[in-house]
């Protein structure tokens, strides 16, 4: 997943007060300028809209296309730092200072650090965060399905990326949700994530975001963590 990498730097970066002008910030700036407002203006709703939510509760689909396809469909929680990625064959869970990895049929669990990129890229909040890095957006014409209207956008690099080429996101007008996203790259290969039955603010127990290995007696246990 390293061409993903990009989709999961956070949106938010912090400034001193009177700090110097982080470079990246200028970049994002000229992006801005650059983008069709249309598309700005609905971007930016729709990533105001998930970063009010304290909590959410989402299925998603990754179909991936050529070298190496693939189809993988799952379950996501999130709350805070903490989320909870369920697939068949494994969980992804993590509560902000740990992360499992529990591979079912290996009867194994892998315990990691936290890592900056994580897996929770799958979060629509999370995609929507590409905008950030220096992309420019272009809203194509809007399409009827399901008797739904939705917003369709085009987002390329600025300048030449090493493995994004582009990406066309689709989004619900009336309910500002990220319907879904695809991913183009330069090796010829297509990532679509599909969400769906999103949940707002669910009462998310934090017992859902640890992994307990004695509840599974027969299960491996692989600490990978660093001190």
């Amino acid at each position: 997943m390293k061409l993903l990498s990009t989709t999961i730097v956070m949106l938010l970066i912090g400034l001193s007060l009177f700090a110097q002008v982080d470079p990246s910030m200028i970049e994002k700036a000229k992006a801005r300028e650059a983008s069709d407002p249309a598309a700005t203006e609905i971007l930016d709703a729709v990533h105001a809209k998930y970063n009010s939510l304290e909590a959410m509760q989402l299925e998603f689909k990754l179909t991936i296309e050529g070298e190496m396809s693939s189809e993988q469909q799952g379950k996501m929680y999130l709350k805070g730092e903490q989320y909870r990625m369920e697939l068949a064959d494994q969980d992804v869970i993590c509560n902000g200072n740990t992360v499992w990895f529990h591979l079912k049929e290996n009867k194994e669990v892998q315990i990691n650090n936290p890592n900056p990129d994580g897996e929770d890229f799958l979060s629509p909040a999370k995609m929507l965060n590409v905008y950030s890095e220096n992309m420019v957006g272009r809203k194509l014409e809007d399409v009827k399905e399901g008797g739904k209207t939705l917003h369709k956008i085009e987002v390329k690099p600025r300048e030449s990326h090493e493995e994004i080429t582009k990406l066309r996101v689709t989004i619900d007008k009336a309910s500002k949700e990220l319907m879904e996203v695809i991913v183009f790259t330069r090796f010829g290969d297509r990532y679509t994530f599909e969400f769906s039955d999103l949940i707002e603010n669910p009462k998310l127990s934090n017992t859902l975001f640890s992994f307990d290995p004695a509840q599974y007696p027969d299960i491996h246990v692989e600490d990978l963590r660093i001190d």
